[in-house]
Order: C-alpha cells, then sequence, then structure tokens
C-alpha cells in the first residue's frame, strides 16, 4: 500500500516555527510563490543534507536558483563576480522583498555602488541617465560579449 506522509506536519509550518524571518518574508510583496502560495521550504533546502551546502543549496554560483532560473546559468565568459563568491543571494532576497526582482534594496544603483563605488568619472549619478545601471549594463547575471556586462 502507498505510504502515508512522513513529516509531521506542512514544512512551511515546521520550518518556520524556529525560521519565523523567513516564514515572514514569504509575505512581502515580492516573494517565491506558486501562485498566491510561498513555496514549500524543501523547493530549495535540503533539510538533511550533509554541511552548509547540503542544507543551504543557495549558494556559490546560482546554486539551486539555476534549477528554475536557467537562463542565468551562463557559464558566461565574463560572469558577475559576486554570483560566482556568494550566489544570487549577494544582490536578491531569497524568500522575500518589498523589492521587485527581490532586490535586496529598491534601486538598482544603490545595490551596484555597494560593490562598485569606484565608478568612471563621467558616470555623474545625479542624473537619472546614470542611476539606472541596467540601461547599459543589462547583462547582470554574466556576458559572453562585454567584461562591463553590456547587452549581449
Amino acid at each position: 500500500p502507498p505510504a502515508g506522509p512522513l513529516l509531521n506536519g506542512e514544512p512551511a509550518a515546521m520550518c518556520g516555527a524556529c525560521h519565523r524571518k523567513e516564514r515572514n518574508d514569504f509575505r512581502l510583496p515580492f516573494a517565491h510563490r506558486e501562485g498566491s502560495e510561498p513555496f514549500s521550504c524543501l523547493s530549495c533546502h535540503a533539510p538533511h543534507g550533509t554541511g552548509r551546502v547540503g542544507r543551504l543549496t543557495q549558494l556559490h554560483n546560482g546554486g539551486v536558483c539555476i534549477d528554475c532560473h536557467t537562463e542565468k546559468a551562463g557559464p558566461f565568459v565574463f560572469p558577475h563576480p559576486p554570483r560566482e563568491v556568494d550566489g544570487c543571494v549577494s544582490c536578491h532576497e531569497p524568500h522575500g522583498s518589498v523589492n521587485p526582482r527581490l532586490l535586496k534594496r529598491r534601486r538598482v544603483m544603490d545595490l551596484c555602488l555597494e560593490c562598485h563605488a569606484g565608478i568612471p568619472a563621467h558616470h555623474d549619478t545625479t542624473k537619472v541617465r546614470y542611476q539606472a545601471c541596467g540601461s547599459c549594463h543589462a547583462a547582470v547575471h554574466g556576458s559572453n560579449r562585454d567584461p562591463r556586462l553590456f547587452e549581449e
């Protein structure tokens, strides 16, 4: 006969009992959801894995994020270095955010300037043109054409 579920409850309730911040992040305006329901914790996390990578499979070079976001996988001739080091969580909140695209900052320029403080002098950030980094550096996950992450 088919086996019944082995879990003592729903993953979100069980995980959320200790991981309250993550549980609440799924209630933010921009969150990982399947329709109106948050993703199951088990969609991305392997609670019985060994070591840090086994339990938190989102680190280093995209990790589990690439399973769904395959267009960001690369390999790229010119990868975006933060993704290679800390993975997607360098720029994105994996559970939920108040910012579109699960970004850590409301303005993309503010996020970019956290790492790219030494921008060229001709980038006058008081002008709107230079506040939208992605309008020129559109290949933010990596490029096969240009090390400055210009559009393919």
